[in-house]
């Protein structure tokens, strides 16, 4: 059986950073989403001058404190559960470390092999669109040969 290392205490970086920080990151978005939400909240609320504005913002801070409570205990839920159950490693497994991961050249032949093959599908669509353009102008001169015999016909039959 494989041991588990909980990297709760942020000893090893998980992909360039600590776990705390990436939940740390989390938390702040989501609170700074509820906040936007709450002065988005407000100001449509003072347009629509359902209340008057003193009472609208009392009312969106006594909302804004209830639901800043609500969020911070469901995300020190969150905080547990990602701690305990997502960043948890195999001891044996290594992580690379940051400065590896992310300083390694690919090899450029995927790289060339992609332009080249980037290069061929343009050249093909542009044919396709010379083509097309052809092929509209023949088009057009066909509709209007048939609309001049259209025209004709009767006085030449």
């Amino acid at each position: 059986a494989a041991r588990w290392a909980s990297m709760e205490l942020g000893s090893r970086a998980f992909f360039g950073a600590a776990p705390r920080d990436v939940i740390g990151d989390v938390v702040n978005h989501v609170n700074l989403c509820a906040a936007d939400a709450l002065e988005a909240l407000e100001r449509q609320l003072c347009e629509e001058q359902v209340a008057d504005a003193r009472g609208v913002k009392l009312g969106i801070d006594q909302f804004h404190l209830k639901l800043t409570r609500t969020v911070d205990g469901t995300m020190e839920k969150f905080e547990e559960y990602a701690l305990r159950n997502i960043f948890l490693v195999p001891e044996d497994l290594a992580l690379p470390e940051a400065d590896d991961q992310f300083d390694e050249q690919q090899p450029a032949a995927p790289v060339a092999v992609l332009d080249e093959d980037l290069v061929r599908l343009a050249e093909r669509i542009e044919r396709a669109i010379c083509v097309r353009r052809a092929l509209v102008v023949e088009l057009r001169e066909l509709r209007a040969q048939s609309v001049f015999q259209q025209a004709y016909a009767p006085a030449l039959a």
